[in-house]
């Protein structure tokens, strides 16, 4: 029913793209972890932020303070505005070059006119944004491990925690590409 030939078809278009993705939230993470074992940052914010008057103090809290551990940090990352772009990329450019491209270059009639099912494109074209946002959730989690290999301080993570965290991010970019598929297919 999916169509492998059309997975490897629409992987092969958006490779480069995905692979700068990968690379970059990769290197986005090793630079968070490496930045915050590396410099003492906890402790250089936990510090000042002692000597802020006491109001200023009770307004920023203990989770503010918490963002510049090393836990923190990990968690960031997944949040990271660059990371959160290139997921965003992902999750919509799929759907909408897949289908209201197809629809406007006229190629979507095409393939339906073979001997092709409606629902083999649309599961095949879901498998391909499955595979393409968790590529991309993968460098983080690459990041993570290469982090916790190098760095001492690092090894202290919970990895089930941070996983978690990658799934739960590519929920939410899941969510925002079938809301895409949605409105692709609906709209001329």
């Amino acid at each position: 029913m999916i169509r492998s030939y059309y997975i490897i078809k629409s992987l092969r278009d958006h490779l480069p793209f995905l692979i700068l993705a990968f690379v970059l939230a990769g290197a986005l993470q090793t630079l968070l972890l490496t930045i915050v074992t590396t410099t003492q940052l906890f402790n250089f914010v936990r510090d000042f932020i002692q000597q802020l008057p006491q109001e200023l103090q009770q307004f920023l809290g203990e989770e503010f303070i918490a963002q510049f551990s090393v836990k923190g940090a990990a968690a960031f990352g997944y949040n990271h505005p660059l990371v959160i772009t290139f997921l965003t990329i992902v999750a919509i450019i799929l759907p909408s070059r897949h289908i209201a491209g197809e629809i406007e270059n006229g190629t979507l009639e095409l393939t339906f006119a073979m001997s092709v099912r409606r629902i083999s494109i649309s599961l095949s074209l879901w498998v391909v944004s499955f595979v393409a946002i968790f590529f991309v959730i993968g460098g983080c989690w690459l990041g993570t491990v290469i982090s916790t290999l190098i760095f001492p301080e690092a090894r202290l993570l919970p990895l089930s925690e941070i996983f978690l965290i990658g799934l739960n991010l590519g929920a939410l970019m899941l969510c925002i590409n079938a809301y895409t598929f949605l409105i692709s297919a609906c709209s001329r």
